[in-house]
């Protein structure tokens, strides 16, 4: 049962234009599409197998059989993927234009969609989202990335009265998405800040939301992605401290600079790729 639901948005507005959209276009990273083609290529091309007492004879193995008497494993059996789902979880407030903190995030993503050509085990999809700055309500948008094509839409701090980060919020919209897929589910969240909502007039923290209860917030919505059978994996850019490892427990790290992240995402998602063998 949840302590706390005000995190849940009442109102979202799904983006499909934001503001800025098409001026920055991503670039593929050609290194970095190396190393996450070595993660998807097993995914690729031919059929995975395994020897078994049923399927489709294997000549070898009866020879080896014949001369051995020691394995009677003679077919070949199509080992079929569960197939899975991954979320890019982005944080698109205003700071993310720092340091080329999104622009790296978007050639990153870029990347990754082009590496994800050809592979129909893993459906991607990249959500941005940001909090209102001056309505009442808890109002969040979200823009949704389903192809390279529009990967152009990262832009940070794009909507206008948009800029906060309600994480709590934007983890609620991914796992009531995630519960209507079926197969292993992964949300990764690239953040340079901690939970924020502020208020409609002084754009301040409301009295009411401290920056912990903010955290609290989030922490429960990413147990409850969890308890929904979501891992969630939290990057912290530049932000640590004890409210982000609470809020993905075992399931964080900080780094100082976002060039950082690329090999963390190629493990995650190396991780991953291993559920789906079976």
């Amino acid at each position: 049962m949840r302590k706390n639901t005000k995190y849940h948005y009442q109102n979202y507005t799904l983006v499909k234009n934001p503001d800025q959209y098409g001026l920055v276009q991503p670039k593929i990273n050609e290194p970095l599409k190396r190393k996450f083609d070595q993660v998807f290529n097993q995914l690729k091309g031919k059929k995975r197998t395994i020897r078994s007492t049923t399927g489709n004879l294997n000549v070898r193995s009866v020879i080896d059989f014949e001369i051995s008497k020691r394995n009677d494993r003679v077919f070949d059996r199509e080992i079929k993927s569960k197939g899975g789902t991954v979320i890019l979880l982005v944080d698109g407030s205003g700071s993310m234009r720092y340091h080329n903190r999104m622009n790296h995030t978007r050639d990153l993503v870029a990347t990754l969609y082009k590496s994800l050509e050809g592979v129909n085990k893993v459906h991607f999809k990249v959500i941005m989202y940001l909090g209102s700055f001056y309505k009442k309500d808890q109002h969040l948008a979200v823009v949704e990335i389903d192809r390279l094509e529009d990967c152009n839409k990262l832009v940070e701090d794009s909507i206008d009265g948009f800029g906060s980060t309600p994480t709590a919020s934007a983890m609620d919209y991914c796992t009531k998405l995630l519960n209507r897929i079926q197969g292993q589910k992964l949300v990764i969240c690239i953040t340079d800040g901690q939970p924020a909502l502020y208020d409609t007039t002084t754009r301040n923290y409301p009295v009411s939301e401290s920056k912990s209860q903010q955290v609290d917030q989030a922490t429960e919505a990413f147990l409850e992605g969890e308890n929904n059978k979501i891992r969630p994996f939290g990057i912290g850019v530049n932000v640590g401290g004890e409210g982000m490892k609470k809020m993905f427990r075992r399931s964080f790290v900080e780094v100082k600079n976002i060039e950082q992240i690329e090999n963390l995402i190629a493990r995650r998602l190396t991780e991953f790729v291993k559920t789906l063998k079976i």
